[in-house]
């Protein structure tokens, strides 16, 4: 199994497109802290590693 920081990353289309949402929902559920955890590169961008935001939609499903 790969190591965690060798997954691939996300930037915030792709998330968006990964979950079905606009990135403007994206940004809210950032706001709102319901976002999966996600990483700063530098001041203004953010990336989402795939492998926590697949467990992020897991626990996610066992919730609802």
């Amino acid at each position: 199994m790969a190591r965690p920081d060798t997954y691939p990353s996300l930037n915030i289309e792709q998330l968006a497109n990964r979950l079905g949402i606009s990135t403007k929902t994206v940004h809210r559920m950032i706001a709102r802290g319901e976002a999966p955890p996600s990483y700063r590169i530098g001041r203004k961008r953010r990336v989402w590693r795939e492998h926590d935001v697949l467990e992020w939609l897991e626990t996610e499903c066992r919730a609802s």
